[in-house]
């Protein structure tokens, strides 16, 4: 019997070590309140593709930055190792509001226009500093990036499988 393999949400890289207690820098976009995923399983993928399975023992903010520590990760040559690896939570593990989605959520989606015309499929998202950016392959096999800012997009329809954009996206099209 196999196992069916669970989402996995990219939580962030990993930037560097932290101290001399084995403490590792996270980047993340996200706002997940790291402390509440501890004792969860966090899968750390190298740049080679090499997988590690690990347990989050502890996750804070110190300032600016994300601080984790892992299992079987003491020291500071311990950590250094681990610089540049991505870091992956499975989607069941974080907490979800009643009325949250994930980006994961509507990757798939068709979008349309705020005229009903078709634009394209949701095919993934991406980050920049100011905002996330919704990416949509449109029927030519182009993909057009839209910031992810509500004069932009109108609504996510969950039952339907459709974004909705506004018209004052039409210009990025």
């Amino acid at each position: 019997m196999t196992e069916k393999r669970k989402e996995r949400l990219l939580l962030g890289q990993i930037t560097g070590a932290f101290g001399n207690k084995g403490e590792l820098k996270l980047y993340s976009g996200w706002t997940v309140e790291l402390a509440g995923l501890a004792g969860k399983r966090l899968y750390l993928e190298g740049k080679n593709g090499d997988e590690i399975t690990v347990v989050l023992e502890e996750g804070r903010r110190h300032k600016n930055a994300n601080i984790i520590r892992i299992e079987g990760c003491g020291t500071m040559s311990d950590a250094e190792r681990y610089c540049g690896y991505s870091v992956f939570i499975d989607e069941c593990d974080l907490p979800r509001g009643d009325d949250e989605i994930y980006y994961s959520d509507i990757e798939g989606f068709t979008c349309f226009n705020a005229s009903g015309r078709y634009v394209g499929t949701v095919c993934g998202f991406s980050e920049s500093p100011h905002y996330d950016i919704l990416n949509i392959k449109k029927e030519d096999g182009t993909v057009v990036n839209i910031p992810v800012l509500d004069e932009l997009i109108e609504g996510f329809d969950i039952e339907e499988k459709r974004v909705l954009l506004s018209s004052r996206a039409d210009a990025m099209l």
